[in-house]
């Protein structure tokens, strides 16, 4: 609903990692784009963050850890290499076919990337090292579906690191205004997610339940 009020573009949900910091298997890349841009979105103007309180005693890596988002425009000038470099940085794969979030192909010209927040997959096509077209495409059928003028790709893994960082401090909410929803509410979820993620919470990966309860309190 609040996407229908506000446009897609001022809306970010915040989820929980869904798997244990640190561990084997990390997030799938939908997941920690969300995160990314929740995380950018916080204290932004007309933007709105949705989060749960449980996602909200997850720590992050610190600011200065976290990549920024890659932004393509239609007309920019850039170097192919260099734009594949950053984008394996933030944690997205070469592959020979993009089919799933987090994937990137090239050929030639063209770069082929499935931000990890997107809901298709973008084909940039250069000119030299002039962007000169941008195409939303149908991963199934690899046919065009429509033009874009610009795309944004936000992370596609966590860095690599301690998550030492909590988010309501670092970046914290700045002068975004806080709606509690259901505040009675919160402590139970925020002990029920200390249980079920205990290796976390011994890691240090987890704020204290009082913690994060306080800081919501006092915001």
């Amino acid at each position: 609903e609040l996407t229908a009020l506000l446009g897609r573009g001022a809306v970010a949900l915040w989820p929980a990692r869904g798997v244990p910091a640190g561990g084997a298997v990390g997030p799938s890349p939908h997941l920690v784009g969300q995160r990314a841009r929740a995380l950018g979105s916080l204290g932004r103007p007309a933007s709105v963050v949705v989060a749960g309180a449980p996602a909200l005693a997850e720590r992050v890596p610190p600011a200065a850890a976290r990549p920024r988002p890659l932004e393509v425009a239609v007309g920019d000038r850039l170097d192919l290499d260099d734009l594949v470099d950053r984008l394996t940085a933030m944690g997205y794969e070469r592959v020979d076919q993009v089919e799933e979030r987090g994937d990137l192909a090239v050929r030639g010209g063209i770069l082929d990337l499935y931000p990890s927040t997107a809901d298709l997959p973008a084909r940039v096509e250069l000119f030299g090292d002039e962007v000169e077209s941008i195409r939303a495409f149908s991963p199934f059928t690899q046919r065009t579906i429509r033009p874009v003028t610009r795309l944004v790709a936000w992370a596609a893994a966590e860095p690599e690191g301690p998550a030492a960082a909590d988010p309501l401090d670092d970046p914290g909410p700045g002068e975004a205004a806080l709606v509690r929803l259901a505040p009675g509410e919160h402590a139970a979820a925020l002990r029920q997610a200390r249980e079920r993620l205990e290796d976390e919470d011994r890691a240090g990966a987890l704020a204290s339940p009082e913690g994060v309860g306080e800081t919501l309190a006092r915001l």
